[in-house]
């Protein structure tokens, strides 16, 4: 897809109807909010830019007056991106960009009836204008009008475990560091929540007090001897009455 992967839009215009017709009849209009940034959907070389033009209206008299990128993917196709904010352009002509890099944001420039994207795979010509040609989205196909498209443009995770750690939350208390820490169970490894056992020794491993019961019958029991003792002794030093 044209944008990152953390967004969803959809298709207000597919191909052969309405302004789709002659060089874009095999293009798709997206509803995309002004300053929503389009990305390259593959890797390529950046063949034109358009970034000056303030101009547009709802009509064929604007129609050259859009601000547009091109990705050229060097085999005589390219991408067009058109409608883009007047000065949001991230490349230059004859950079090279990788699939899923910044280019530019939407806008409101040339022909359009409402904020959105113009995007189309062309044959590569002499102009910004060329022939569209029939293509399709990895794992989606060709949508349809009134398709809605989540995007597969996402990057490649590399090291899992560096992700995670990227993400964990850290706490503003050193004193709280251990407070919400958790993983994930190891294969093999019992679910607590459905075995007693478990159960049972996870509550007194978590509660820390009942491993201290033995010590404290113990305690217990010797003060009690202890009190006796005393008692005892006290009678055995009381005199005695003479009859």
């Amino acid at each position: 897809m044209p944008w990152s992967c953390e967004h969803s839009y959809r298709v207000s215009q597919a191909h052969n109807t309405g302004s789709h017709t002659g060089n874009g009849a095999w293009a798709w209009d997206f509803n995309m909010p002004e300053g929503h940034v389009v990305t390259a959907p593959a890797d390529g070389v950046i063949r034109m830019v358009r970034d000056d033009s303030t101009r547009h209206g709802c009509g064929p008299d604007y129609a050259w007056d859009a601000n547009y990128v091109i990705v050229d993917f060097e085999n005589g196709t390219e991408a067009l991106f058109l409608h883009m904010k007047a000065g949001s352009a991230r490349v230059s002509v004859g950079q090279r960009v990788q699939r899923g890099e910044p280019l530019a944001e939407v806008g409101n420039s040339g022909w359009v009836c409402g904020t959105h994207l113009h995007f189309q795979i062309q044959q590569t010509c002499s102009s910004w204008w060329c022939p569209s040609i029939p293509a399709n989205f990895t794992d989606v196909g060709d949508p349809e009008r009134g398709t809605t498209l989540a995007s597969n443009n996402c990057p490649d995770i590399i090291d899992a475990d560096t992700l995670i750690q990227a993400h964990q939350d850290q706490p503003d208390n050193p004193a709280h560091s251990e407070n919400g820490k958790g993983g994930a169970p190891t294969p093999g490894q019992a679910d607590a929540s459905t075995d007693p056992t478990s159960k049972l020794e996870i509550t007194c491993s978590q509660s820390g007090n009942l491993a201290q019961i033995p010590n404290l019958i113990l305690m217990f029991g010797a003060l009690f001897a202890w009190n006796r003792y005393r008692k005892y002794k006290t009678l055995l030093q009381k005199p005695r009455q003479k009859s």
